[in-house]
């Protein structure tokens, strides 16, 4: 469910809007109505609406105005103009300020519901990017960290050349050149009489224990030889 805000100076045509559509079935909440811009701000900045619907000419703030300060607090909100003014520098206006439908009146209920669909493939389409984003993301992300591993693992065991480990350190963001070094392996003993299930919750929190004082050391660098045993250089 979209929730939906209304901002219309003309009470006849707010309240024909706010009664006339049956909300809930298209899938909308009526979240809440002002009479100008300047009494709307605060109750859309509370609400924080999917969509705002907003006359254009009205005293005190206009919708161009609150449509511009909406966007810059609040861009994710989408905004749906009604003008009686079939203007060439109001519908500029509303396109700079990225304002995505621009609808003159009279509008229909169904007008008006065109415009709200098309608003909501708008968003819809947003969240499947942001989704794909984060999946593809997280993925980046999972394999920087094993190749990042297995650096570490060969460079451990003395297989990566010295100029090639300098290159993939600076790759990687890993400061590897001291003076000395300080090894420590850590393995996690397997208890025969715990269950395999608690006996890796027991990893899991030895290994977040670790991952802390990692962290908290920029000169400490970690990587897993195998499931239970960990490395700290």
């Amino acid at each position: 469910m979209y929730k939906v805000f209304l901002v219309e100076d003309e009470i006849i045509i707010r309240e024909a809007i706010r009664d006339n559509i049956d909300w809930g079935s298209h899938g909308f909440i009526f979240a809440g109505e002002a009479p100008d811009g300047e009494l709307a701000v605060p109750l859309i900045e509370d609400i924080k609406p999917d969509i705002l619907i907003t006359d254009i000419k009205m005293p005190f703030v206009n919708g161009l105005e609150l449509s511009r300060i909406v966007k810059k607090s609040m861009p994710w909100i989408k905004i749906i103009i009604l003008s009686g003014h079939d203007e060439f520098e109001y519908t500029k206006e509303a396109i700079s300020i990225n304002v995505n439908e621009y609808l003159l009146k009279p509008i229909s209920s169904s007008d008006l519901l065109n415009a709200l669909k098309k608003v909501v493939t708008q968003i819809e389409y947003e969240k499947n990017q942001r989704e794909n984003y984060q999946v593809i993301n997280s993925r980046l992300k999972d394999s920087m960290q094993m190749m990042k591993e297995k650096f570490l693992n060969d460079l451990a065991t003395g297989v990566v050349p010295y100029t090639e480990a300098l290159e993939k350190a600076e790759y990687f963001g890993l400061n590897i050149i001291s003076r000395y070094y300080a090894v420590i392996l850590i393995a996690l003993e397997n208890n025969q009489c715990q269950a395999e299930e608690r006996d890796y919750f027991e990893y899991l929190k030895a290994e977040s224990i670790i991952n802390e004082v990692v962290e908290n050391n920029d000169d400490v660098l970690k990587f897993k030889v195998n499931l239970k045993k960990i490395v700290l250089i």
